[in-house]
């Protein structure tokens, strides 16, 4: 899950510039695409903090974390991430869409200013450095905590910039794909289909196996190739991915990230985990998840 949520900065960074390129910058709402993403969020996102806090308030049991009157303002108002307020959360998977809209407002002035060097410098850079810097030595990094190197900035909007930027890079890459080539031809299909199925073999392997501690680069690499070839192709993953179900979890795949803390807080709570009923617990965490 560490790594996964690297994925969903990508996927965003993607569709957030895939929806930019070809248009003129006074042709671009820049306010109100940030407000479309809070509109769409905000809801589960406050609603996931009230049901923490009144588990707090009525469960002494739940109480295996705090709750800071100045941070939990901070969380309502999204900006846990910005620096201002105290970074210790109720729900602790509230950094992630705090730490996004930094991002996104970060890269929406800076393509109003220039778009042509935030394509060309500020994206690469932004990878660079990045991942190059924070994912290559992991104990400078953490997600709730000021990066070292600069005590006014926190690890997760690093990684949020970096994958958001991945993500834009994924999206010029495409344009200038969809510009050189035709999509028909049966050799470009055939390379495309078998490199979105090894990139997405790859994804799925290091996501098993890889922890924190020796993160790097290989995950938003391998995840920014399935992704390019994933949008270009109509291989076997794009075809599974296509189905019904996989699209509903698509659809709820936000949802769940952000109410999984509540069902973790209980299950730690009043349940008691062995060998023997792991399994159960586990099957009953996805349904309650999904439902």
């Amino acid at each position: 899950s560490y790594l996964a949520v690297d994925g969903f900065f990508i996927i965003s960074g993607f569709f957030l510039f895939l929806s930019w390129i070809g248009k003129d910058t006074k042709d671009i709402s820049f306010g109100k695409e940030v407000y479309k993403r809070i509109k769409k969020i905000y809801p589960v996102y406050l609603i996931s903090i009230i049901l923490l806090v009144l588990s707090y308030i009525v469960f002494p049991k739940m109480r295996s974390f705090s709750i800071v009157p100045e941070a939990l303002i901070g969380e309502i108002a999204m900006l846990q991430m910005s620096g201002i307020f105290q970074s210790t959360i109720v729900n602790f998977t509230d950094w992630y869409v705090s730490a996004m809209l930094i991002a996104m407002i970060f890269f929406a002035v800076c393509y109003k200013l220039n778009k042509k060097a935030t394509q060309y410098f500020l994206l690469p850079f932004c990878v660079f450095a990045c991942y190059g810097i924070c994912f290559t030595n992991q104990g400078n990094l953490d997600i709730h905590y000021h990066f070292k190197s600069f005590n006014f900035i926190y690890g997760g909007v690093l990684r949020a910039i970096g994958g958001i930027a991945l993500g834009g890079l994924c999206a010029y890459v495409i344009e200038r794909i969809q510009q050189g080539l035709d999509k028909q031809q049966s050799k470009f299909k055939f390379y495309v289909n078998s490199i979105e199925l090894l990139s997405a073999i790859c994804v799925f392997f290091l996501l098993i196996g890889r922890t924190p501690d020796n993160c790097d680069y290989l995950f938003p690499l391998s995840f920014s190739i399935a992704v390019i070839t994933a949008y270009l192709g109509e291989g076997m993953i794009s075809r599974i991915l296509s189905n019904k179900v996989f699209q509903l979890l698509g659809d709820l795949s936000l949802e769940i990230f952000l109410t999984q803390s509540i069902l973790i807080y209980y299950f730690l709570a009043f349940i008691e985990k062995t060998e023997n009923n792991h399994f159960i617990i586990t099957v009953l965490f996805i349904v309650i998840q999904l439902v």
